[in-house]
Formats: C-alpha cells, sequence, structure tokens
C-alpha cells in the first residue's frame, strides 16, 4: 500500500508474473522485523534502566525512613531518661 501511494505501482502478489511486488513485499516484510527487533531490544534496555531506578528510589526511602525512626527513638530514649521538669505555671495555678 505504501509502494502504491508513494510510487504509483500495484501491487500485485496473486500473479506469478509479479515478482517485482514480492520482492518489494519480502523487502519491506523484513524492514518492519528489523524494526520490531530494534524497538524490542531498546524497550528492554529501557525496562531495566527504569528497574534499576526504581530500585535504588525506594532503598533511598526506605534508608530515610529507618534513619527517621532510628533518630525519634534515640530522642525518646533521651528524653525519658532525663528528669521531669515541672514548669513553674504548673505550681501557680495549685
Amino acid at each position: 500500500m505504501i509502494i502504491h501511494h508513494c510510487c504509483g505501482r500495484r501491487i500485485d502478489i496473486k500473479r506469478k508474473e509479479s515478482r517485482g511486488s514480492q520482492r518489494i513485499c519480502l523487502i519491506l516484510l523484513m524492514v518492519f522485523t528489523c524494526a520490531l527487533a530494534t524497538g524490542c531490544i531498546l524497550l528492554s534496555a529501557a525496562q531495566d534502566v527504569f528497574h534499576r531506578e526504581a530500585v535504588d528510589t525506594l532503598n533511598y526511602v526506605v534508608n530515610q525512613s529507618d534513619y527517621t525512626v532510628q533518630t525519634l527513638v534515640n530522642q525518646a530514649i533521651c528524653n525519658w531518661q532525663k528528669p521531669l521538669v515541672w514548669p513553674r505555671f504548673f505550681f501557680l495555678q495549685l
């Protein structure tokens, strides 16, 4: 169909005498197959890169949350060990 629109030729693969049309169809089939294979390879490589980046990002988020939890736990332990100091205004209200 592309050849028909571009070159004005009619591709007729039903007749045996249209060997040129069969060659054109075979060449187009090979070109599109190569393009498809190249696209699949590029998509697979890009998917691997995306997966690696996603895993690295998730590891970073988990490490940051672990650090935050550890900091909060340490702060809570430090505050728990300090003697309790009542504010001055508490005694004034009694």
